[in-house]
């Protein structure tokens, strides 16, 4: 299985460099991770935006008029400490650093480069994005392990080289 043409060249990157940016990689991913709604959390938005209909009142509410995204109908509304709680989380995220913008923009310009690829994009989506062991990951894709490893240090080091051409990396 072929996962990246050629076309792409690599450097040899120490281990260390190698491991640091494997852990940006799955810091970049949880990073996009938080920055999204679950989807329970949006079906409690549109459950509590919808409201109940006009004539019910009080807390528990039930709106037995239309169906609900969290399924059926008859759900109590979400309260309003359930939808303050989504609200807090997402406004006390942190401003992302100088550094993590410029890690993103790496592996941004990274995804989109191998776009085409679909098993490079498989691979990097379980690996980093998804946490997966190497021997699900195998398994999952019908290669090896040594295949599996060579195209993941291939995968970093590209990542490596844009890194260094943008200055994070001092190789």
């Amino acid at each position: 299985m072929s996962l990246m043409s050629a076309e792409y060249q690599t450097w040899t990157f120490p281990r260390e460099t190698i491991d640091e940016i494997a852990r940006e990689f799955r810091e970049y991913f949880e990073r996009r991770r938080r920055q999204q709604l679950t989807p329970l959390e949006a079906s409690m938005m549109i459950d509590y935006v919808n409201g109940p209909s006009p004539a019910m009142t009080g807390d528990s509410a039930m709106d037995y008029s239309r169906v609900r995204v969290t399924g059926g109908s008859g759900y109590p509304r979400p309260s309003d400490e359930q939808i303050e709680a989504i609200y807090t989380k997402y406004e006390r995220e942190e401003e992302p650093n100088v550094l993590d913008i410029a890690w993103d923009a790496v592996f941004d310009e990274l995804l989109a480069s191998i776009q085409r690829y679909s098993g490079t994009i498989n691979l990097i989506n379980m690996t980093f994005r998804d946490g997966l062991r190497y021997n699900t990951i195998c398994e999952e894709l019908n290669i090896g392990q040594t295949t599996f490893y060579r195209h993941r240090r291939t995968i970093l080091e590209q990542a490596g080289m844009i890194a260094h051409r943008k200055g994070l990396l001092n190789h």
